[in-house]
């Protein structure tokens, strides 16, 4: 696997405007192409215009040196000058806004500690299910990697209220489950 390039390459590729959250191509000199014609109609067609597309429903997505990269982990590391080690979480949850105020380092726990309702879901609220078997509202969460139930509860109400109180003090965001 061929190493990403280096903060500094991605910064003569690439223009990064920290409010808007765009990467734009710059326009290349002939010197990093084999052949100096590619370079200009690599210029006239791409040089300004916005890099990275929409790629299905949740994130940014564009190729460099013929190798995707999400553009969330590219602003990233274009701004603080390194790539990240672990996962980039989007603070609002949308995966198309990447403007640096919204983009974070996150360990994989803290970033579903951020994450929206899954669309499976029918409850309405994380960790909370209908128990068909014993006819009852279920409660869990996942600390540490570890599943802990919370109980069993006649109404809805409380199975969330029990939810609510175990996720106190174990970083979940209010956008958790929303």
């Amino acid at each position: 696997m061929t190493e990403p390039p280096t903060p500094e390459q991605l910064r003569q590729l690439l223009r990064y405007e920290p409010d808007t959250g765009k990467l734009f191509w710059r326009t290349r000199p002939d010197s990093m192409f084999k052949k100096p014609r590619r370079g200009k109609s690599w210029n006239t067609q791409n040089a300004n215009k916005e890099a990275f597309k929409a790629f299905s429903k949740r994130y940014k997505v564009g190729c460099i040196f013929h190798r995707s990269y999400l553009a969330h982990r590219v602003a990233y590391a274009v701004y603080h000058g390194h790539w990240p080690k672990e996962q980039i979480d989007h603070i609002n949850g949308d995966g198309f806004d990447n403007r640096i105020t919204n983009l974070r380092e996150a360990s994989p726990t803290e970033n579903m500690r951020n994450k929206r309702l899954h669309k499976t879901n029918t409850s309405g609220h994380n960790g909370v299910h209908f128990c068909d078997t014993n006819k009852n509202w279920r409660s869990f969460i996942y600390i540490g990697n570890k599943r802990k139930d919370l109980g069993r509860f006649t109404n809805i109400e409380d199975a969330i209220a029990a939810r609510k109180a175990a996720e106190e003090g174990h970083g979940f965001t209010e956008r958790h489950g929303t």
